[in-house]
């Protein structure tokens, strides 16, 4: 007489090659993503997302994953409310299944800080940017390379409201954190210099925006060659910065 655990293993299994494709198929939509194509993507995540609904149910921690890169996707294309509804999903299968001090959680509550931030609301952004930190810190620890990234959302949310002085006590929090955990040269350095150079510009402070700027350039080129998007978009800040700097000797 076959055992329950005999009979159970044909129905697991079944189940291991469904989620293995599902995966797959999302694993392709981030690849579409990483290359612009988002209507490509979208359709490999809906179609992880059916697999994984019908074989792992509502709540499953995979569904939540798929609903968030169908929200990334959507936000990437500025349609910003179907971002945010797709991401609201996700985030209440993650606190279901997973608690509300997960590092899963906190990564949900910094993408819907995000997209609030892309559209001026930002009271809104910093409340779901401080319940991310907070349980970054609590999960991960002070030190940990996502605290700092944490930390240059908020600084960045700051700048934009002229905040300027909490925006560069925050940075300067986050950026410790990264140099301390990745060294001077890491490519997401890049991204820190970045923001604390948009606030330097935005208070006219253009030499030290434009030093920033510099050392933004010397790790995407060491990175990622001269020729990448970032690297041409990162001239382009630069002319900008040089403009505005020969504009204010004029004056």
């Amino acid at each position: 007489m076959a055992s329950c655990a005999d009979v159970a293993r044909p129905w697991l299994l079944q189940e291991q090659q469904h989620t293995g494709v599902a995966r797959t198929y999302g694993f392709m939509g981030l690849i579409y993503r990483r290359q612009k194509k988002y209507e490509m993507a979208l359709v490999q995540h809906e179609t992880c997302l059916a697999i994984h609904r019908k074989a792992l149910g509502e709540d499953h921690p995979e569904v939540a994953r798929a609903y968030y890169n169908i929200a990334g996707v959507y936000a990437k294309q500025g349609e910003d409310e179907m971002a945010l509804a797709l991401f609201d999903k996700c985030l209440a299968i993650r606190i279901k299944a997973l608690g509300e001090d997960h590092p899963e959680v906190a990564r949900t509550y910094n993408n819907i800080g995000a997209v609030y931030g892309k559209q001026g609301k930002y009271e809104m952004a910093l409340a779901l940017f401080d319940k991310c930190l907070a349980i970054r810190i609590k999960a991960l620890g002070e030190d940990h390379p996502d605290v700092a990234r944490t930390y240059n959302n908020i600084g960045a949310v700051y700048g934009k409201q002229g905040k300027y002085a909490m925006a560069h006590l925050v940075f300067e929090k986050g950026l410790v954190i990264e140099v301390k955990a990745r060294g001077e040269d890491h490519p997401s350095l890049a991204a820190t210099y970045n923001s604390i150079a948009l606030v330097y510009g935005n208070q006219r402070k253009y030499a030290m925006a434009l030093e920033l700027y510099e050392k933004v350039l010397a790790i995407q080129i060491s990175v990622r060659g001269e020729d990448h998007p970032s690297v041409t978009d990162t001239y382009k800040n630069v002319a900008a910065i040089k403009h505005s700097m020969a504009g204010s000797l004029e004056g």
